[in-house]
């Protein structure tokens, strides 16, 4: 099968046919649903897996949210992909037995390179995970740093928390009495990690620069070593020169190993924020085709 997915479902094309009164919601979950499908066809799986979800918000049926699943899968969304499959499952009234099995092999293999978090929020709020809702109670992240918020019906935001996860891990966020911002943000993980690389780099040209310096003053100091042998050692200035340079290009050395040391621990010993690892269900043509 071609490196872009075609829609079929474990192999054979699959027509759902969904028999509704007609309705403005159905007009525009089949609308929806024809954006969705031209985006997947194009290769912008992101559009098409928003727009899937769109078809879903109109008209609910599994079959949107099980396509949304694999499109999110396919662009390389995994926490939204998980998000989506939990939901088709928990919907499942319209997904035939072999796409519940597949949804939920999936949804399997994608917990495997995930997190949860169990946010718990007052009546009314939106949870919020790195400024997007949450799609479901329990909340599918990548492993690494998140910020986690919530948005009051009256349109306040919570004081976000920064919650760091490991993979696997289901870790509880409670919100329900948390207070309204104040202007503060949450660390981003990914900026720690740009600011240490860009640390790291600037250590490594900094004892490059050292290493330069070095040369020079080991090259002026065997030059006053030879000014002052060629004086018979009765050369002082040459004497003072020899010294000074010698003392600066051992302070110099000690810069460029020092700071070569810096930037290798910065770059390639501290842990840095875990991303998602290892190789997701991406699908390759278990997409429903549908129409409403």
């Amino acid at each position: 099968m071609s490196g872009r997915a075609t829609l079929s479902v474990l192999g054979a094309l699959l027509v759902l046919s969904v028999a509704l009164p007609a309705s403005a919601d159905k007009e525009q979950a089949a609308a929806r649903f024809r954006e969705a499908q031209a985006a997947y066809d194009a290769g912008d799986y992101a559009t098409a897996a928003r727009a899937f979800e769109r078809a879903y918000s109109a008209e609910p049926h599994a079959a949107a949210l099980y396509n949304a699943g694999v499109a999110w899968a396919v662009a390389d969304k995994p926490a939204r992909a998980a998000s989506a499959l939990e939901r088709a499952l928990a919907a499942r009234s319209d997904l035939s037995k072999a796409e519940a099995a597949d949804a939920s092999a999936r949804l399997e293999s994608l917990r495997n390179h995930l997190a949860i978090l169990e946010i718990k929020v007052r009546d009314g709020d939106v949870a919020l995970v790195d400024g997007e809702p949450a799609l479901t109670p329990t909340a599918f992240v990548e492993p690494g740093l998140h910020k986690v918020s919530a948005r009051r019906a009256n349109g306040e935001t919570v004081e976000p928390r920064a919650v760091d996860v490991r993979r696997g891990a289901v870790v509880p966020v409670d919100l329900s009495s948390a207070p309204a911002a104040t202007g503060a943000t949450a660390p981003d993980g990914r900026g720690a990690d740009r600011l240490r690389a860009a640390a790291g780099y600037g250590l490594f040209g900094l004892s490059a620069v050292a290493v330069v310096s070095t040369t020079v003053f080991g090259l002026k100091t065997l030059a006053a070593k030879d000014d002052l042998e060629a004086s018979g050692l009765t050369d002082a200035e040459a004497r003072d020169r020899a010294v000074s340079s010698k003392t600066l290009a051992n302070v110099s050395l000690v810069v460029a190993i020092a700071a070569a040391a810096g930037g290798a621990v910065l770059l390639f010993v501290l842990p840095k924020t875990e991303r998602r690892a290892g190789l997701y269900l991406a699908p390759t043509g278990a997409l429903v085709r549908g129409s409403f």
